[in-house]
């Protein structure tokens, strides 16, 4: 038997399906989804994200599955910038999720995390590391250079401010981190 909800919402995913499928709006998110609303729903055993573009009172087709989450708190594409998504994908025949991908800024469509700044700071004595580093520089140069920065700095070093000075990768350093 087929779960009722109070009202359904038709999504257009951001993969590869160029419909609309509908899903059914759980009671506690009925106040906060809206047309232009982010969305995460189930879609063959899969979590995938989209767009409501509509809200409904009967679904197109059953059974359907509930929202799983809403990503967005306020609505992305407002009327307007529906409206104006609509008529570029009649005019340039084009699937309406890739127009709604070109208008709305990759930073608003996926979840952003707070940027992190690695720190490294030496767990070794300065003469334990110049006795690493004389071992070291022949095998592995890289490695040597990493030694010869963190030598210089009184505490530590941002990884990107030590990147930058040795013109190298991060491999070494995760190397000397396992050593």
């Amino acid at each position: 038997m087929a779960v009722e909800y109070p009202l359904y919402a038709s999504v257009i995913l951001d993969v590869s399906i160029d419909k609309a499928l509908d899903y059914g709006i759980p009671q506690n998110f009925c106040e906060k989804i809206f047309r232009g609303t982010r969305v995460e729903v189930p879609l063959r055993g899969f979590s995938q994200t989209g767009f409501v573009i509509a809200i409904k009172e009967k679904p197109d087709f059953s059974p359907v599955k509930p929202i799983s989450k809403i990503l967005s708190e306020t609505e992305l594409l407002d009327a307007d910038l529906f409206n104006l998504a609509l008529w570029m994908a009649r005019y340039y025949c084009a699937p309406l999720r890739q127009v709604i991908k070109a208008i709305v800024p990759s930073s608003l469509r996926k979840e952003m995390t707070a940027k992190e700044q690695l720190f490294v700071m030496r767990h070794k004595t300065r003469d334990e590391l110049i006795e690493l580093c004389k071992d070291i520089r022949n095998k592995h140069p890289a490695q040597a250079a990493v030694i010869d920065v963190m030598l210089k700095v009184k505490k530590g070093i941002f990884l990107s401010e030590l990147l930058e000075l040795t013109l190298g990768s991060r491999s070494p350093v995760d190397a000397l981190v396992k050593k």
